[in-house]
């Protein structure tokens, strides 16, 4: 490949060296590894190849090659590169007949400032209070439903849960209302992140095959309640509402059209339902795994005096487990990334995980110690498990302050234990990275009252 397509350095001794990494006889054996080993392989790769390697293949449509970075010294200037140097959204465009053209993962400059204007008061700060009485409702609930003495899977559990609190916190869907809305969206999401996903995707459209049928129908399905439910509410307003919709159609300014909030509201449910499931199964799941900190987070949530510990947990279960591998950035031009000169059309993608073990940014990296967060605040762009910059994801909040919730309430409902003593296998679900064993536990029901929990 010629140097012009190739990221490379200039060093006064030994001139222009191109960027390391696997070539093209490698790559059958990289992909027999990552299926067989998961995120194991990628840490084989940066072991091999250094902290930023390049991989020549074309990912995604429009890139010329993929370069992945653990290197924390370079999370700060991509994640705070302009918009003129890099395009923040490309990657996601694999997802845009789900998320929409007007998503905010999809459009960038003056539209997703005014959109992360409209977007941000409801999902910050004093906002969050008034959901807790919901998340604390279903969190209770389900504790409650789960089978004493019995090993029990609680992902698939949460992630209906986390539904259950997205429907009600971005549409306002009451009890009655569920059953017309729980099939068509929980059939939509399974067929989302399921693991042949984007693979299906790619290939038809590559292939210039029909669409996914199942897909376009159940798409349809919810795609029918959400433009019905702005249509009601265009017709009857109700200034009392306090869900998403009713914040973002009440917001000053220019209106949102109904394609826009369609949009918003289908973003939210899709990258929202995964990712606090998944956070709060790998909290529980962690949490087994060291009995002292289990009990320091027990004994914290039936006093009903603190959470602090508790959202310490939760962002050292993001730092090690975090619900996504990567997030992808693509350069517009060429563009310098501390030492490498990276040509137009690279996929840069920070690799999460490796660059919450570093060790430059983190004592004893690997080990679970909530307490490093209990009386300090991560610096900026040390810990992006919700990616960086003006396209962090804006629902980064609202994930945390459920999780702890969720956690918290099934601490004070339940008495928790492992079902093996072996760390749960860290598996990949289409972007996801789950737990292998589903957060597999045995529960005791707990004796105690419910008690309120604390901001």
């Amino acid at each position: 490949m010629t140097s012009t397509t190739h990221p490379r350095r200039t060093t006064a001794s030994r001139g222009v060296e191109p960027m390391p990494g696997p070539g093209l006889r490698d790559l059958p054996g990289i992909v027999i590894d990552h299926v067989r080993h998961g995120e194991a392989a990628t840490d084989r790769l940066f072991e091999r190849y250094g902290d930023v390697f390049r991989i020549g293949l074309r990912i995604l449509p429009g890139t010329t090659s993929t370069v992945l970075l653990r290197d924390p010294t370079l999370v700060r200037p991509l994640f705070t590169a302009s918009a003129d140097e890099i395009d923040s959204t490309h990657a996601n465009k694999i997802l845009r007949h789900l998320y929409g053209e007007r998503s905010l993962f999809l459009i960038d400059g003056h539209e997703h400032r005014r959109l992360r204007r409209i977007l941000l008061p409801p999902l910050r700060s004093t906002a969050l209070e008034s959901w807790r009485e919901t998340i604390v409702e279903v969190a209770r609930n389900s504790a409650r439903r789960l089978p004493s003495g019995e090993p029990v899977q609680l992902h698939p559990r949460m992630l209906a849960d986390s539904l259950d609190i997205i429907l009600r916190i971005a549409l306002g869907v009451t009890e009655e209302e569920r059953p017309r809305w729980v099939p068509p969206m929980t059939e939509l999401l399974e067929l989302a992140l399921s693991p042949n996903a984007a693979l299906q995707m790619v290939l038809r459209r590559v292939l210039r095959r029909p669409p996914w049928e199942r897909m376009q129908r159940v798409l349809g399905e919810c795609e029918t309640l959400i433009y019905g439910e702005i249509a009601r509410r265009r017709a009857t307003p109700d200034q009392e509402r306090h869900d998403l919709l009713a914040l973002l159609m009440q917001a000053e300014g220019e209106p949102l059209t109904d394609v826009e909030l369609r949009d918003q509201v289908m973003t939210m449910l899709i990258a929202g339902h995964e990712t606090s499931a998944t956070a709060v199964s790998w909290a529980i799941e962690r949490l087994l795994r060291h009995p002292e900190a289990l009990a320091r987070a027990t004994e914290e949530a039936r006093s009903g005096d603190s959470d602090a510990y508790a959202e310490a947990v939760v962002l050292e279960t993001l730092r090690l487990r975090p619900p996504i591998a990567v997030v992808g950035r693509v350069t517009r031009g060429t563009f310098q990334l501390g030492e490498w000169e990276l040509p137009p059309g690279t996929l840069v993608s920070p690799f999460i995980r490796g660059i919450h073990e570093s060790a430059a940014l983190y004592d004893d990296p690997k080990a679970f110690r909530p307490e490093r967060f209990l009386d300090a605040t991560p610096p900026p762009y040390t810990l992006v498990p919700f990616g960086g910059g003006l396209h962090r994801c804006l629902g980064d909040r609202l994930a945390v302050f459920q999780s702890k919730l969720f956690l918290q309430t099934y601490l004070q409902e339940a008495d928790l234990a492992p079902v093996s003593g072996s760390d749960e296998k860290i598996k990949r679900k289409a972007i996801a990275y789950v737990p292998g064993d589903g957060a597999r536990v045995r529960v005791r029901r707990h004796a105690g009252a419910a008690r309120t929990i604390r901001a």
